[in-house]
């Protein structure tokens, strides 16, 4: 948050008559510095290194005659200093060396079930055990960010192990449901629940990570010709499936188009809803279903760059419009479609954003 958006936010609260404590306001201020986030992640990178040469000696030195035992100790040991530094919110530096030795205790735990010979599966559920584990226990925002992350991509690749491909796709649309969800609801989760107060910007921020790499794997992936399928990389094609998964998705991007309006019904008046609604829902579909795969991407990527405008989520911005950009350019290169096609569609997508801009900018100055 940047300081002079702080400074206003702190004093319309104020001016309603809510009293805030000098210390607890310097705290929030200076944990949204990037000071305060540039020496957690010096402090981070540094712990890790001294924890790598700190094995490698350990390595030299006894070599690997405990096999897994050794890691399984190191693993408890280490996870329980973190666990103890961790049980309150503490300065940059000593939470930044707590999270450095939260990493290296699930390192040693995993380690330590790949020398037992554990089968992937069971590694994968050892995994996915520490991150719910790490995201319940810990108050560290950074250990419940990395947890998320090791949750889902523990599940994703778990499910395709036991051959149900098609549920990794449903999780993934789960995540991106579940930032609108977050987004629409900040005020009630951080305010009448205990819980979410301490969860919800690690949540929201790892949902917004794995969407991104998520966007980007995607636009790689679909580079190739042969891999035309989202997410095709997690599971073998199925054309029954395939048409569930379809449907699915357009029923999904049907609804938080139906809800995006609603919410921005809130800021701006929009006469016609109903032919609005469908129109955006069309075009929306459209680009999704016409674009030989690229059009999913590009279609998250829109619903992000909205949704974060919409709700001041600067990051969001930045994240969605670099995602938006790296499918458009994707999509420009991919050499199964001609360029007259090619063209045509991004003039046609482009036509629609300027018209929304001389709709928007009516709106608001009838307003």
């Amino acid at each position: 948050m940047k300081t002079n958006l702080w400074k206003d936010l702190l004093l319309d609260v104020q001016q309603q008559g809510v009293v805030i404590e000098d210390q607890l306001a310097g705290r929030i201020q200076e944990e949204n510095a990037i000071k305060y986030v540039f020496l957690k992640v010096v402090a981070i990178l540094g712990s890790l290194l001294a924890m790598g040469f700190f094995f490698g000696f350990l390595f030299l030195t006894i070599g690997d005659s405990l096999g897994y035992m050794s890691f399984f100790l190191f693993g408890i040991l280490l996870y329980a200093l973190s666990f103890l530094g961790n049980k309150k919110t503490e300065p940059a530096l000593r939470d930044g060396v707590f999270v450095a030795t939260y990493i290296s205790a699930v390192v040693c735990l995993l380690a330590a079930c790949i020398d037992f010979q554990w089968s992937e599966r069971n590694n994968l559920l050892c995994l996915i055990l520490l991150s719910i584990l790490g995201f319940f226990l810990f108050k560290s925002k950074i250990i419940q960010f990395l947890s998320v992350i090791g949750l889902y991509y523990g599940l994703v690749y778990y499910l395709s192990l036991i051959h149900w491909g098609y549920a990794t796709l449903v999780l993934f649309w789960l995540v991106f449901v579940g930032i609108y969800v977050l987004f629409s609801n900040e005020v009630t989760l951080k305010t009448t629940s205990k819980f979410w107060s301490q969860k919800y910007s690690a949540v929201l921020h790892a949902c917004f990570f794995i969407l991104f790499v998520e966007l980007i794997q995607d636009n790689i992936s679909l580079l190739d010709p042969t891999n035309w399928l989202n997410h095709s990389r997690y599971f073998d094609y199925n054309q029954l499936g395939h048409r569930f998964y379809l449907g699915f998705a357009a029923l999904v991007l049907v609804a938080l188009t139906y809800l995006t309006s609603k919410q921005l019904e809130l800021k701006i008046r929009i006469k016609n809803r109903t032919l609005w609604i469908g129109i955006s829902s069309l075009f929306i579909l459209g680009m999704a279903f016409f674009m030989y795969g690229f059009g999913i991407p590009l279609v998250v990527s829109l619903f992000l760059c909205v949704w974060s405008y919409q709700f001041r989520f600067h990051k969001g911005i930045i994240l969605a419009i670099f995602t938006l950009l790296l499918s458009l350019v994707a999509y420009y290169y991919y050499l199964s479609v001609s360029l007259l096609v090619k063209s045509l569609i991004l003039m046609g997508v482009g036509l629609f954003f300027l018209g929304l801009f001389v709709i928007y900018n009516q709106w608001n100055r009838e307003k």
